[in-house]
């Protein structure tokens, strides 16, 4: 397995990104339902590209999609919706405690700046959701992530505000990706579904 990092200079026309839950559900005869949340949350994202021409660059396009072999290689990307916080945090953050996996709340110091509800930060190569706003006392916060933790982080691991990149894997269909062309160097739109591995 290759991994493929996404270049600056190619940009979706759009980034659809959902968080697919990992839920059980049990409905019982007297129609109570219960659910329970298995550890297995992962992001899933649709990115579609424009309309172009055959010289607008979308032959770079074609060979960094085709360089994925259909799921065999990993695509390293942001999340192009939300690359950056909307709050101001900025520097280098790092864990202030160790987390296990299965935490929601990550300790933090050396923070010099806020997070808001819906940021993402990168912990590990994992992609977490920032849930409430927060704000950093004496350089140090808590902050609740979903989804939790998966793996344990020690003392110092790094908290990436800044673009933070997971892997991600085409999602499983029998179909290739197709690239659509037309007549007069026209190349019509379309799109790609990933799903994020963490193999």
């Amino acid at each position: 397995m290759a991994i493929k990092t996404w270049p600056t200079s190619i940009y979706p026309e759009s980034a659809d990104v959902g968080l697919k839950q990992d839920v059980q559900r049990n409905r019982s005869r007297s129609g109570k339902t219960s659910t329970f949340e298995m550890p297995g949350a992962a992001w899933v994202m649709t990115l579609t590209f424009p309309d172009s021409s055959e010289w607008s660059g979308r032959p770079r396009l074609e060979a960094l999609i085709t360089s994925l072999r259909g799921g065999a290689n990993r695509l390293s990307a942001p999340h192009f919706g939300r690359p950056y916080p909307n709050g101001t945090l900025s520097g280098v953050p790092v864990l202030a405690s160790a987390v296990k996996a299965g935490n929601g709340m990550l300790s933090l110091k050396n923070c010099n700046g806020t997070l808001r509800a819906g940021d993402f930060i990168g912990l590990g190569g994992q992609l977490l959701m920032v849930e409430s706003d927060v704000a950093p006392v004496s350089g140090s916060m808590v902050v609740q992530v979903n989804p939790a933790v998966r793996l344990p982080q020690p003392v110092g691991t790094p908290i990436v505000w800044d673009r933070p990149h997971i892997l991600w894997v085409l999602k499983e269909d029998e179909d290739p990706v197709k690239f659509p062309y037309r007549s007069g160097m026209y190349r019509p739109s379309f799109a790609i579904d990933l799903i994020e591995d963490w193999s």
